[in-house]
């Protein structure tokens, strides 16, 4: 067994049965979908620009439990202390259940040491991995999910010339999705556009 899934074994443990009943049972689904087909070519870092090393299938240390062979980490060191940790996943369950391209990598989980927020490290990094992505003949196009009210990722996002597309709402129910509501985005319009799915 993974070291990953005893430790959600141990949280599951701790949890009383009536709080376990309801993450089992029901689940809030509550994301905004943002989208990139053309990377800004230049989101400068504030300071040097770092070196953005790419794992795949293998990783050191700080990324390894999470890894597997659907996901791709972009990580930045500074002194072999990781600063910040992004994940490309082709797992892509969430937008494909909304009516999105599933063929689409969904980038996520994405963390920056809280002693280097603030300097544009997050929309750096999100802002060069289509352009990764399009080298491994997978790209040029990728999702960003993040929560309504992350507004400083939000703002990373935009910064990075990403362009939202939807707020996808609904509730998991033992796995599936109930009761989908999605809001979609034009480019060119403000105004979202109400969709119950």
């Amino acid at each position: 067994m993974s070291a990953s899934f005893l430790k959600g074994l141990r949280r599951l443990r701790r949890m009383t049965p009536a709080s376990a009943f309801r993450l089992l049972l029901f689940r809030p689904i509550d994301f905004l979908l943002y989208e990139t087909t053309n990377p800004l070519d230049e989101v400068a870092a504030v300071g040097e620009q770092p070196e953005i090393k790419v794992f795949a299938g293998s990783a050191p240390p700080p990324l390894a439990s999470r890894m597997n062979e659907r996901k791709i980490a972009y990580a930045i060191f500074d002194q072999g202390r990781l600063v910040h940790e992004s994940w490309v996943s082709f797992d892509t369950l969430l937008p494909s259940q909304f009516g999105f391209d599933p063929e689409i990598p969904v980038i996520g989980d994405c963390a920056t040491d809280a002693s280097y927020r603030g300097r544009r490290i997050y929309p750096y990094v999100i802002s060069r991995i289509p352009a990764d992505l399009a080298t491994r003949g997978i790209g040029p196009s990728a999702y960003v999910l993040v929560a309504p009210d992350n507004e400083a990722s939000i703002r990373g996002i935009e910064r990075a010339g990403y362009v939202k597309r939807a707020r996808m709402r609904g509730w998991r129910v033992l796995g599936f999705m109930m009761a989908r509501k999605i809001t979609r985005y034009a480019e060119t319009d403000s105004a979202p556009q109400e969709n119950p799915r």
